[in-house]
């Protein structure tokens, strides 16, 4: 392996205060982080169908 390969690999690291070592397990906490971040959420989003606009009249859309 080069010596930058070797600099940018990670070997371990902590989640939630306990060390995670080895190929599989550090895959399976970076997958895990990520896929917990990145769930489509159901969320409530405001609504137009319950807005009222004012509508131009014909002689106030002429003078544009």
């Amino acid at each position: 392996m080069s010596n930058k390969k070797r600099r940018n690999v990670v070997t371990s690291f902590l989640v939630n205060g306990v060390m995670v070592e080895g190929v599989e397990n550090v895959c399976a906490a970076i997958h895990s982080h990520f896929s917990s971040h990145f769930q489509s959420r159901v969320e409530e989003r405001p609504s137009m169908f319950d807005l009222h606009f004012r509508s131009l009249s014909h002689a106030e859309g002429v003078g544009w």
